[in-house]
């Protein structure tokens, strides 16, 4: 089994071809789509087969980058293949005459714009995820087939315990007395979904279970005490 070549992105391409551009060198595309420096000797005395080489890798870095700008606007989910196209307008002009003019300094301009956009989006979808966190009891463990989330929780001590307590209040965010559940949680139960593990067993509770999920409650915090 052969390992997967490595992959040239965009910007490695456009700098070989800055370099051929200075030294006066074809260029030419490998099997891979990697763009490479053409021999100046096939230039010299092969022109006709360096300027076919050369339209061949115009064609491939023209579509290098398409497929790299809808990479971008499917990560980013902002920003269309076609609006993002927008902010290299050098690339037609390189597409008909294989001469980069701007484009370079066009695509590096969209990367960094690119770079800051990701870090804003990764910032907001931190902060929505710290936000939707702080409503749940803990964060999940994982999901069963089914497509239950499941959620685990150290009940080993009264800290723990008490803790669970005061998150199941505040996932609603109920008025809870130390030591009682709210009347609101109480008429809630009917319309919840409940798994509770006790003692190594799953124990599931669907609508109109309230009764039996208050008992398994009981039983979790070990308080009989809890209306």
């Amino acid at each position: 089994m052969k390992p997967v070549p490595e992959r040239q992105n965009v910007d490695a391409a456009l700098a070989i071809w800055a370099s051929a551009e200075r030294d006066q060198q074809g260029v030419v595309v490998d099997d891979n789509g990697t763009i490479e420096l053409l021999y100046r000797s096939v230039r010299q005395q092969a022109p006709e087969v360096s300027a076919a080489l050369t339209r061949h890798a115009v064609q491939q870095m023209v579509g290098k980058i398409h497929s790299e700008v809808q990479r971008f606007a499917a990560a980013s989910g902002s920003e269309t293949s076609e609006s993002l196209m927008g902010k290299i307008p050098s690339l037609g002009r390189f597409a008909a005459s294989g001469k980069l003019g701007n484009l370079r300094t066009e695509w590096q301009q969209l990367t960094r714009e690119r770079a800051a956009a990701m870090e804003r989006l990764a910032s907001e979808r931190q902060r929505i995820f710290n936000e939707f966190r702080a409503f749940m009891p803990a964060m999940p463990m994982h999901t069963e087939a089914d497509g239950t989330v499941v959620y685990r929780h150290n009940f080993d001590s009264p800290a723990s315990q008490e803790q669970l307590r005061e998150e199941l209040a505040d996932i609603n965010h109920y008025k809870v007395k130390t030591g009682e559940l709210s009347s609101a949680f109480n008429k809630d139960l009917d319309r919840s979904f409940w798994r509770i593990d006790i003692d190594g067993a799953s124990h599931s509770f669907g609508l109109n279970n309230g009764k039996e999920a208050l008992a398994a409650l009981r039983k979790v915090f070990d308080n009989e005490d809890v209306v």
